[in-house]
């Protein structure tokens, strides 16, 4: 039958029927596509966010604390036997090659004697910490990122609290060049790993709730405000991702046969909660010092400038 077709449309063309031009057949996708949620919230000391995983499969990444030079989130490998939590810290991108002292290997200044240090990155000039934990789908982790100025560089430590001992920890702390600026470019994603087709076909999703910074001159300030970013790389599921809220919680959705209700590029923007507006007390948070000093350099954050290089980073 095609054969006939073919041969009915050279006669009546007069093409030969190399000439013809073949339907090309669309790849399957790799993966699901990488989705975040931009924060849209100035500078800060201290970055604090809730993280359940409601969905996950093997060779996924949560990240609920991901700013410009940095990450901290939960990591499934191989369904329940291995989960981990990763904390990752690198130069930013305008200190990588400063002038007339290239930024050197992020410093670790302390870790955690239950996890693993290694470098990070493609340069491996970063900095990462992995400790294997058992989370589990379904339950709410508190996740908290102190940062102090030094200068041109910054110290970043990362705290988790432990559900199971009911206490925070403390799992390292980086140093790193920062340009003389506090915390910026806040986000939170989920990232397919596996990227072997069938992880595609596969949901991940989590859900953000109780999302805090401390601003450098002293007042906390809620995150009720995101905007929705997906990876356009082409071997990515970009028609199956979501992003909304529920019960006060920002939800990102990625893989699998996930329908589309935002459109990338959308902002969110979280219900004013009922009186009283909970405010993370000190109790809370023992551990953090929030008399820090003023910044070297004035700061602004630029959404659009953040949005970019995220997306260059997920390509």
């Amino acid at each position: 039958m095609q054969k006939s077709l073919l041969l009915a449309i050279c006669l009546t063309t007069g093409m030969k029927a190399g000439e013809l031009k073949q339907p090309v057949a669309k790849s399957p996708p790799k993966a699901a596509s990488t989705v975040n949620l931009v924060y849209e919230i100035g500078p800060a000391d201290v970055y604090y966010t809730k993280m359940t995983v409601e969905k996950s499969t093997d060779g996924s990444s949560f990240m609920a604390c991901a700013w410009d030079n940095g990450l901290f989130g939960l990591q499934q490998y191989d369904g329940g036997n291995k989960r981990a939590l990763i904390f990752a810290v690198w130069n930013a991108d305008e200190e990588k090659s400063l002038a007339p002292i290239p930024a050197g290997p992020v410093i670790t200044v302390s870790a955690n004697e239950n996890g693993k240090v290694s470098a990070y990155g493609k340069d491996k000039m970063g900095g990462q910490f992995m400790r294997q934990v058992p989370w589990k789908v379904g339950q709410e982790y508190q996740f908290l990122i102190d940062c102090v100025l030094e200068g041109v560089t910054a110290t970043y430590s990362a705290w988790f609290f432990n559900t199971d001992a009911n206490k925070w920890e403390n799992l390292a702390t980086f140093r790193a060049r920062s340009g003389g600026k506090w915390l910026r470019g806040y986000n939170s994603f989920i990232e397919d790993m596996r990227r072997d087709s069938r992880s595609a076909l596969e949901v991940r999703q989590a859900r953000l709730d109780d999302i805090w910074i401390h601003s450098y001159h002293g007042s906390w300030v809620p995150v009720r405000r995101a905007t929705f970013i997906a990876s356009p790389g082409k071997v990515e599921a970009k028609d199956f991702v979501n992003a909304g809220f529920q019960d006060g919680s920002f939800v990102l959705t990625t893989g699998g046969s996930t329908v589309k209700s935002l459109k990338v590029g959308d902002t969110l923007t979280l219900p004013e909660p009922a009186p009283p507006l909970r405010i993370p007390e000190m109790p809370e948070f023992p551990f953090i010092n929030l008399t820090k000093p003023e910044p070297v350099f004035p700061m602004s954050l630029d959404i659009e400038e953040v949005k970019r290089r995220m997306l260059e980073r997920q390509k």
